[in-house]
């Protein structure tokens, strides 16, 4: 089980995990269709579907190829000034070219960004977020590459942002807030993650499970493993109040297939 490899650090706030049984999650966000570029593609061989509905698609971001790079943006914005704020919910697979535990790079990222529909930054080490203005991304990056991004680990959860005009950057020195304590995520498995965009309260909380459901991209028995405060959101986006969410992914000169299904994604209400 996930929650048993999972050892507390400094980076996860308890008290803002225990005031999360005080938001609602309300009016399911409809994000429709998906912008796919570079290497990203509709995956059907372990998905069985080509639908572009949330808890249905199912996205290959890179093949296990070398040097792809790869992004997915669905195309309706979610707001930023609704609410409290946002949570969503997605699985992940992380795998080799037979679909199995991978041994390769470079990893994959959640992102939120204004910069545009179609975006789709650096590959290698920067995850494909990498130069993207007006964006934070949760990168799941499953290889050390300390020579030029100074990970701290080859198997670990980072919140990356920097403010506008700058440019996000996959390098260690622009992360938030990291987690290395979570199990393998190159496992060849499917995975589950829940991100808590929480606006009003400034502030990201990750949970991470290795339970869940593979047709819906929804886990169970989600753990808090990483938590950042003190981060204005809607001031690293540019003070945009839309957004669009999706997610990117790369290799390099090792390879591993990066998939993806969005499960939900919803605001947050105190009322």
């Amino acid at each position: 089980m996930a929650r048993k490899e999972i050892n507390h650090t400094k980076e996860l706030d308890t008290e803002l995990v225990a005031e999360l049984p005080s938001y609602r999650s309300i009016a399911t966000v409809e994000t429709g269709a998906f912008s796919l570029q570079g290497s990203a593609t509709i995956h059907t061989a372990s998905c069985g579907s080509s639908s572009f509905e949330v808890a249905k698609e199912c996205i290959q971001i890179t093949p296990a190829r070398t040097s792809q790079t790869g992004s997915a943006f669905a195309r309706n914005k979610v707001s930023l000034e609704r609410h409290e704020g946002i949570v969503i919910d997605f699985a992940f697979k992380i795998a080799n070219e037979n679909d199995g535990k991978a041994d390769g790079a470079d990893g994959l990222a959640f992102v939120i960004q204004s910069y545009a529909e179609n975006a789709l930054g650096s590959g290698g080490c920067d995850l494909g977020y990498g130069g993207l203005r007006k964006s934070i991304a949760v990168e799941f990056d499953t290889y050390d590459s300390s020579d030029r991004c100074a990970d701290p680990s080859g198997n670990h959860i980072s919140v990356h942002g920097r403010l506008p005009p700058h440019s996000n950057s996959a390098h260690h020195m622009y992360s938030h807030g990291h987690t290395s304590n979570i199990p393998p995520m190159n496992s060849g498995n499917w995975l589950y993650a829940r991100i808590h965009l929480l606006t009003k309260k400034q502030a990201i909380l990750v949970s991470f499970s290795d339970e869940g459901n593979e047709q819906t991209g929804i886990g169970n028995k989600y753990e808090p493993v990483l938590s950042i405060k003190n981060i204005d959101i809607q001031k690293y986006l540019g003070g945009d109040i839309e957004a669009w969410i999706g997610f990117t992914a790369s290799t390099g000169g090792l390879s591993q297939s990066h998939q993806v299904k969005l499960g939900s994604v919803n605001y947050l209400s105190r009322d």
